[in-house]
């Protein structure tokens, strides 16, 4: 199913979702400014709700914190994030703020700690700093 309010973007190459995936667009910073986003994600995010990507200081930070807002369990996969430079503050000093302002809110994991948890039965650990 997608669910757009515009023309849909072209998908990474080897990232294009399957058939049965719904597929978001999102209108504003956080992905949940798409009207459909807070609905499905409070009935799919029984286990919480893990986010990567690149546009940590717009997308990514907004997400989460609007996900807390409403009572999901949220992690950032940290390795996975990145942020733009801010006027007269590098991008890595940007991205470890940002981090910092998100971390009473959210849990933090690398990348191959999610890989490890989709390979395994384990319930996913993630640490809160």
């Amino acid at each position: 199913m997608r669910l757009t309010g515009h023309a849909d973007p072209a998908p990474l190459r080897g990232l294009e979702p399957m058939p049965r995936e719904t597929v978001l667009f999102r209108q504003g910073p956080s992905a949940f400014s798409h009207r459909r986003m807070s609905e499905l994600a409070l009935d799919a995010a029984t286990d919480g709700l893990v986010i990567l990507g690149l546009s940590l200081d717009a997308a990514c930070v907004a997400t989460a914190m609007r996900g807390h807002e409403l009572g999901l369990r949220v992690s950032l996969v940290e390795d996975t994030l990145a942020a733009d430079p801010l006027e007269g503050v590098a991008a890595e000093t940007a991205r470890a703020v940002l981090l910092g302002v998100a971390s009473p809110y959210v849990g933090r994991l690398t990348a191959a700690q999610l890989m490890v948890s989709a390979s395994s039965s384990d319930q996913l650990h993630v640490a809160n700093d």
